[in-house]
């Protein structure tokens, strides 16, 4: 019986998107790392994004995400999740690799005014 390819398995259609996400993680000697990346693609259950730092990814790494949607002229808003490294792509010409993550539960929805 052949195998079902990964692709097939999705649980959810990806999107293409053109916003940012913030990535905070944290390191095994306590410190923290910070990047702000453009993200690839979403789903339902997760979001790959392009980094210069894959060094600073493992599979099986826990993080946090806040996805910075687009904003009106006096709030900023957010959709935020804790997530898992799934997948390290290669990088690429550009040197970029990407990062594919899913969250562990509903993105919760965050807003604030601008500031001035």
């Amino acid at each position: 019986m052949p195998e079902d390819s990964h692709d097939e398995r999705r649980q959810f259609e990806r999107f293409p998107v053109d916003f940012e996400v913030l990535v905070y993680t944290h390191q095994d000697n306590h410190s923290e790392f910070i990047e702000t990346a453009n993200i690839e693609n979403i789903s339902g259950g997760g979001i790959s994004f392009f980094t210069n730092n894959p060094d600073q990814y493992s599979i099986g790494q826990q993080l946090e995400v806040a996805i910075h949607l687009p904003d009106c002229e006096t709030y900023e808003a957010f959709m935020k999740s804790i997530a898992t490294v799934v997948r390290i792509g290669a990088a690429s010409q550009n040197g970029q690799a990407i990062i594919g993550l899913q969250f562990h539960d509903e993105l919760d929805f965050e807003s604030k005014p601008k500031a001035n």
